[in-house]
């Protein structure tokens, strides 16, 4: 055989163990917040809408079998000159995240306190503009892009390891999918 179909293979294989290394981290059974990290996890690896460093991911509301995700331009999300770390943001300021590949998700959990770490982040990934004032008495981060729709992952919580996802400004609970969440 000719060293082109040598080196195709040896790419296919590349990308088929590539693949099934990123599956083997899927869980099946979970939290909302291990559904949250399962969404994130097919977010970046199987959409083209990553191109940014940073991501904001929203909770949507929730079905009766179903969390939804959204991930989505920063509108939102601006930490209270005010507030601080150790304490809770008085807004939707993220105050979770996690690192993926090069990636920074980041998200709001009420009951979570800013931590430096969070800050740190943030600042590593050019997250947070000091520099440029929106609103008086506010810290914004950057807006991380203008999607034209936003991506919605539809998680069932009985198997966090069936989703759907969709495309859309605004998805409405009784628009969720139907979603065949016992079958896998």
């Amino acid at each position: 055989m000719k060293p082109q179909y040598f080196r195709g293979l040896i790419l296919v294989l590349i990308l088929v163990s590539c693949q099934s290394s990123y599956l083997e981290s899927i869980k099946k059974t979970g939290t909302k917040d291990d559904a949250r990290i399962n969404a994130i996890k097919y977010f970046s690896n199987t959409n083209k809408l990553v191109s940014n460093k940073f991501y904001i991911v929203y909770s949507c509301d929730e079905a009766e079998e179903l969390y939804c995700f959204k991930f989505y331009k920063n509108e939102k999300s601006l930490l209270k000159l005010t507030d601080s770390i150790g304490g809770y943001p008085t807004g939707y300021f993220p105050n979770k995240y996690i690192e993926i590949d090069n990636n920074l998700f980041l998200w709001h959990e009420p009951e979570a306190k800013i931590t430096k770490e969070i800050i740190d982040f943030m600042n590593k990934y050019n997250a947070i503009d000091s520099s440029h004032y929106k609103i008086p008495d506010y810290l914004p981060i950057i807006n991380t892009g203008d999607f034209k729709k936003e991506m919605h992952y539809f998680i069932c919580k009985d198997n966090i390891s069936i989703y759907e996802k969709r495309k859309s400004i605004y998805i409405d609970v009784q628009d969720y999918p139907k979603t065949n969440c016992y079958s896998d």
